[in-house]
């Protein structure tokens, strides 16, 4: 498991939701939580989105 998969896991959404809400297909976040390297600014607008949701720690 990756660090992008981690933060949306944390932030308790699918990966079709978190791609809409930071401008990539689904398809790209399946690649980003394989390892294919995030672009800056996809990891500037998943930082952005982060932000913006309330935290589910356990």
């Amino acid at each position: 498991m990756n660090q992008f998969q981690i933060i949306r896991e944390r932030l308790g959404v699918t990966q079709a939701a978190i791609a809409d809400a930071i401008g990539v297909t689904q398809g790209n976040v399946s690649h980003y939580e394989k390892g294919q390297t995030v672009p800056p600014d996809v990891a500037r607008r998943l930082i952005e989105y982060a932000e913006t949701r309330p935290r589910n720690y356990f």
